[in-house]
């Protein structure tokens, strides 16, 4: 009698209704030729752009078309003359000497006649309808306030108290501050892509590799935010179309604030607080160039009362 090999029962039928992962796409990596300090880099997909190598960039190039008023967005009557805002030279370099100290000295009288009256662009027929009062105007409200790049509003804060807290944060007392000045954070960005300084921009991240000789190990440089392991796993979340033509880009920010002194009268003194706004995209190396207005501002806030911080310390 022959024996049969016993059929296995059927698989039972899957419940899973979502259909296999599909198999991971190989990743190329795109390489530079090294420069003369024989670092490279690695890319995964290349840039439409390149800038070139930091080590050896002139800011030349960046600072050319670069206007340093630039950083405060475009307003409605933006002028590329040293002597803004104001209509000419003339009252550029009296106004520049009259807030030149606070009090007037014989030095003063000397710079009057050597840096304002001998000027070769000064001219006494623009001084005929002179007026200090309206030309100090124009410092205090500048076109750019009264364009529709900047808004002013009021911001709410909900105060603390030491050694004491609030079962919600609905019941901490909210104090407003008035006067904030500020602008859309699209619009700055966008206004940095439309600058000539965005030739400079790293539009995807890459690794920074030296290698000595051809012999030896290749070494990771840290350095940029582009170069990030952190900036490198952002760029993978954004889902491109396979179809797009349009290039995709993250644009790191970096945000930065600090003091102003403005003025004292007595024993009080009044501070601004600037917010400026860094692109990330940008070389430190260029970054640090004071000529390469790197800093766009995004926000002014008035300096907090005292009071704030009695009703912090003292709940008073």
């Amino acid at each position: 009698m022959q024996q049969r090999t016993p059929t296995p029962p059927p698989a039972p039928p899957s419940h899973s209704l979502s259909p296999p992962p599909p198999p991971p796409v190989p990743s190329t990596t795109r390489l530079t030729q090294p420069d003369e300090f024989s670092i490279y880099r690695e890319y995964m997909d290349w840039p439409t752009h390149i800038p070139k190598s930091a080590h050896s960039t002139n800011p030349q190039s960046t600072t050319e078309h670069h206007p340093p008023h630039s950083v405060f967005g475009p307003g409605q009557h933006s002028s590329s003359h040293i002597w803004a805002p104001f209509a000419n030279a003339t009252t550029f370099h009296l106004l520049k000497w009259f807030y030149n100290s606070d009090k007037k000295t014989l030095e003063d009288l000397n710079r009057l006649v050597y840096d304002v009256l001998l000027q070769p662009d000064f001219s006494v027929h623009e001084c005929e309808d002179f007026s200090a009062a309206r030309e100090a105007w124009c410092l205090d409200k500048p076109d750019i306030f009264n364009s529709d790049v900047w808004k002013q509003d009021s911001v709410g804060i909900s105060l603390s108290q030491k050694e004491f807290s609030w079962n919600t944060e609905a019941e901490a007392p909210v104090v407003k501050v008035e006067s904030v000045w500020h602008c859309s954070l699209t619009k700055v960005i966008t206004s940095t892509f439309q600058d000539s300084s965005a030739s400079e921009f790293h539009l995807k991240g890459y690794k920074e590799m030296w290698k000595a000789s051809e012999d030896s190990l290749a070494e990771r440089i840290y350095g940029e935010v582009y170069t990030s392991l952190a900036y490198l796993k952002m760029e993978e979340k954004p889902t491109i179309p396979p179809d797009s033509a349009i290039e995709n880009i993250v644009v790191p920010i970096l945000l930065y604030t600090d003091s102003t002194h403005l003025a004292n009268f007595g024993d009080a003194s009044f501070l601004l607080w600037p917010g400026y706004l860094f692109i990330g995209l940008l070389s430190k190396l260029l970054v640090a160039m004071p000529d390469v207005h790197a800093a766009h501002h995004f926000v002014y806030m008035p300096e907090v009362s005292n009071l704030y911080i009695g009703i912090h310390n003292y709940g008073c």
